[in-house]
């Protein structure tokens, strides 16, 4: 009782000053309700109008502020930016039943601005964000969440498939941070420490992707696809003996792996084994007979042999289902020139030149990743 008599008159001594009676007249001049963050208001108690750094101004200019004033004004503050805060929680509940994610989003980070100790509101935050398909801010949003509630078993339920989103869409920053709350969660769990490894390779940090790759392995030996990615990394190292051995692993688990016979070819063209090379390849285009890069191999290796007929074929097709990839192009110019077909050549090598430089243009304006294993096998 007596804190609540020390509250009221503080509130009264609030109302005589200065200050006050200044944001009076500006809030008869612009009367609104409780306004949100970024339009830089919010309610006071006697429904008046006013700002974040006001509400200091309020504290700083009263006369006298003696201690215990001051004190009990800042704890009407802290009652209002609470009272803030659960008004937006509450609409952006009743907004997510709705359905309406984005304007339950838009409430609930609002709710966040005033009271980030708000019970789960990070974590329906993050839910309305992941609902209203903006991965990026429902991973921070989780994360936040997963900070202040760790031992929420939902919060990493809802991040494993949001880090491979994120992964898929080279949200790679977001992804990492995702993946180090998984482990600290999660920590026995090897299919992480395989999205991990994917992250860093994508990156272009060959050695740490490789030391999470092992990581998973001494976890689950029987992991998929960490044997596959870490070929991919010796590759781009040019280590392709070793690399030769992880697809070699891959396929023991899954001899059907496309993507771990498609690069053991590689190695084995990249190593002028042709002919251990095109049964692969044919079982591939078999396997996948819309994936471009088994033909563009295939017709390499083709090409090596001297068989221009076939991998001018192979080289052809790959082209129609892959008219940008502009290492097609250059090989085409190669078997070409092996067949005496000069003009087709020459058009080759320009289209060549001309997909090779929007490539570049768009590599420039997009993003640093590791480029194609076909970029540097060109």
């Amino acid at each position: 009782m007596r804190k609540a008599g020390r509250i009221e008159e503080a509130g009264e001594h609030l109302k005589r000053s200065q200050v006050l009676k200044t944001l009076r007249a500006r809030q008869q001049a612009n009367p609104q309700a409780l306004g949100p963050p970024e339009a830089g208001a919010a309610g006071t108690g006697d429904g008046g109008s006013i700002s974040q750094p006001e509400e200091d101004a309020v504290i700083l200019d009263l006369d006298p502020p003696d201690t215990r004033t001051r004190k009990d004004l800042e704890g009407l503050i802290d009652l209002h930016r609470k009272n803030a805060a659960f008004a937006y929680q509450s609409l952006g509940r009743v907004e997510t039943m709705r359905a309406n994610f984005g304007r339950a989003a838009d409430f609930l980070e609002n709710a966040a601005f005033w009271d980030p100790l708000l019970r789960d509101v990070f974590f329906n935050l993050g839910f309305a964000r992941l609902k209203a398909e903006q991965p990026d801010r429902a991973a921070r949003a989780l994360v936040s969440a997963w900070q202040h509630s760790p031992a929420k078993p939902e919060i990493p339920q809802l991040l494993a498939p949001l880090a491979l989103q994120l992964v898929e869409l080279r949200q790679l920053d977001e992804a990492w941070n995702v993946s180090e709350v998984l482990v600290k969660a999660r920590p026995e769990v090897a299919d992480l420490y395989v999205l991990r490894g994917r992250i860093l390779a994508f990156r272009g940090k060959w050695d740490d992707a490789l030391a999470q790759l092992r990581l998973a392995l001494q976890k689950n030996p029987s992991i998929g696809d960490a044997h596959y990615i870490a070929g991919t990394v010796l590759i781009r190292q040019g280590e392709l003996d070793r690399a030769l051995e992880e697809f070699n692993g891959e396929l023991r688990l899954n001899a059907r792996h496309p993507q771990g016979i498609y690069h053991k070819a590689f190695v084995l063209v990249s190593q002028r084994k042709a002919d251990e090379a095109i049964p692969l390849l044919q079982e591939l285009t078999r396997l996948a007979p819309g994936y471009a890069e088994p033909y563009y191999q295939l017709g390499k290796a083709l090409l090596d042999k001297n068989e221009s007929l076939l991998a001018i074929a192979n080289l052809e097709t790959a082209a129609k289902l892959n008219p940008a990839a502009y290492y097609i192009q250059y090989q085409l110019s190669r078997a070409y020139t092996k067949s005496q077909r000069r003009e087709d050549a020459r058009q080759a090598l320009a289209k060549y030149q001309e997909l090779k430089k929007a490539h570049d243009q768009r590599r420039n304006v997009t993003r640093s990743e590791a480029p194609a294993l076909e970029e540097v096998d060109e």
